[in-house]
């Protein structure tokens, strides 16, 4: 897990609006390739995101659903996808 304290700035974002802006403790997603667990502190990555749900943890888990890219440096994270549904 995340070192306590530490936090992770996480954006889900459509071409309408910014759908999610929180800070996250760990973030789990979906590549063409794999999953892909960020953490704070996490290299600088860009990859492109599969279809499937962007799991979180703060507090309990959420998701919601997305499609297309991610860009992750620092402790921020930004999800950039064409719809997305927040539970």
């Amino acid at each position: 897990m995340a070192e306590k304290g530490k936090t992770i700035h996480l954006e889900v974002i459509t071409p309408d609006a910014a759908v999610l802006q929180t800070d996250a403790d760990f973030v789990l997603v979906r590549a063409l390739d794999g999953d892909l667990g960020i953490m704070p502190n996490h290299a600088p990555l860009i990859a492109s995101l599969s279809i499937s749900p962007l799991f979180y943890d703060k507090d309990g888990r959420r998701y919601c659903r997305l499609f297309g890219s991610q860009r992750q440096s620092d402790d921020r994270y930004l999800a950039g996808c064409r719809a997305a549904a927040v539970d």
